[in-house]
């Protein structure tokens, strides 16, 4: 509701993969790096702290353009929930400072939001110390925050840089002080977000806090306007049929039913809006994601019809994903992106785009450089008609005590 009491019905997406890297939104999620923490780590032990800083910001300037942006305005989305990790502000060398660079990327999306009608939601994705386990917190296998008391300490600090820098943003929707804590208890999380709630109420009195749920468990906050809270709102995640629940049907058809209330016809959301009918207070469908199973076209439909069934109650939606690339690209089964790269067209799809190095000959590869591929390349075989763009590359190694000079010499590609 805006201050002049006018109702705005909330529909968007999320931005995920951007201020927090999770890899399989990349088609990487088996490659040994399977976290943003990993990454970091890896990239700092390879090259220097200072390059794999330049390197993540490399990767956070290309993800999100305003090309992006202009697409989500073209969905008729006017909300995205964006995830942020926390030391994307808070310089990690220096604990409760503020990076150099700490409203880049925050400041900009709010602009871009701006230009298009579109509100944002700042969600703390992946929180100091890790807020559950999963990889989506930044570090896999922590879930340290709820036993670390100087982590809670530096989280409450970083919600009041965020509250004072944002408090008096119109374009600032929503603070999400801690995307899925499930690494806890119910009533541990019901105290810790309170505290949160508390820390950004005592500098900011206008934007909505979110109140994430535990598993569904929202009863365990009580009436938040018994207990003086003001201006919030309740957050599920519900993903049916994607983790287990009814294994012997299909996610559309439990999804169907999430949809249609169960087969009762008092479950899925019709349970849900009992509930928050009876707590008198706004409700967020904080992320789902109703076709990845489905294709392309009945996966629009059923989008569609989610985006609906959650409006008809009232309540704000955000799905994941907003973007994802994948090494079979395009948009079929299995796919969680609106967005995504094109169909990896070196599949025998005949389009053709990037030659591998595979064609060469290289038998003595592991003696010199000066025998290693005498021979010549074997043809690449170039599929359909027209035009074709293709990637030369060339990848050297070597195995030595010294540091080799390595010098490319006589290199063509011919007819």
């Amino acid at each position: 509701v805006k201050a002049s009491g006018a109702q705005v019905l909330l529909k968007g997406t999320n931005l995920g993969n951007w201020l927090v890297q999770e890899f399989w939104m990349m088609g990487q999620g088996g490659n040994g790096v399977t976290d943003q923490c990993t990454l970091e780590n890896k990239l700092t032990e390879r090259f220097g702290y200072d390059e794999k800083e330049r390197l993540i910001k490399l990767f956070r300037d290309s993800w999100l353009t305003e090309r992006d942006w202009d697409q989500l305005q073209a969905f008729g989305f006017n909300v995205v929930r964006l995830p942020i990790l926390w030391s994307a502000i808070e310089d990690e060398k220096n604990p409760k400072t503020l990076r150099a660079d700490a409203w880049q990327y925050l400041d900009w999306s709010i602009s871009e939001a701006k230009k298009r009608g579109i509100y944002v939601i700042l969600d703390l994705h992946g929180a100091l110390g890790g807020q559950t386990p999963n990889d989506h917190t930044g570090c896999a296998g922590q879930n340290k925050y709820w036993t670390n008391t100087d982590y809670q300490d530096r989280t409450k600090w970083l919600w009041e840089q965020i509250a004072t820098k944002y408090k008096d943003e119109p374009v600032v929707a929503a603070f999400d002080p801690l995307n899925e804590p499930w690494g806890s208890t119910a009533e541990d999380m019901a105290t810790r977000v309170t505290e949160l709630y508390d820390t950004i109420r005592k500098i900011d009195d206008k934007h909505i806090v979110i109140l994430p749920s535990h598993y569904g468990n929202i009863e365990v906050y009580g009436d938040p306007a018994a207990k003086g809270m003001t201006n919030v709102a309740f957050e599920l995640h519900p993903y049916p049929g994607l983790f287990g629940d009814r294994p012997n049907d299909t996610h559309y058809d439990i999804h169907r039913d999430w949809l249609r209330c169960g087969v009762t016809g008092t479950g899925g959301v019709c349970d849900w809006n009992t509930k928050i009918t009876a707590l008198k207070t706004p409700f967020l469908m904080g992320e789902f994601q109703p076709w990845q199973s489905a294709g392309l076209e009945l996966g629009g439909k059923i989008g569609g019809a989610t985006y609906d069934t959650y409006a008809s109650y009232g309540w704000a939606s955000t799905s994941w994903s907003y973007k994802l690339v994948s090494a079979a690209g395009g948009q079929g089964k299995g796919t969680w992106g609106m967005v995504t790269n094109a169909v990896n067209t070196n599949n025998d799809t005949g389009v053709g785009l990037v030659a591998k190095a595979s064609t060469w000959d290289c038998a003595n590869w592991n003696s010199t450089f000066a025998d290693a591929c005498a021979k010549k390349a074997t043809s690449i075989k170039v599929g359909g008609t027209g035009p074709k763009t293709y990637y030369f590359v060339i990848k050297t190694g070597a195995n030595a005590d010294a540091n080799p000079d390595v010098v490319y010499d006589n290199i063509s590609i011919v007819n």
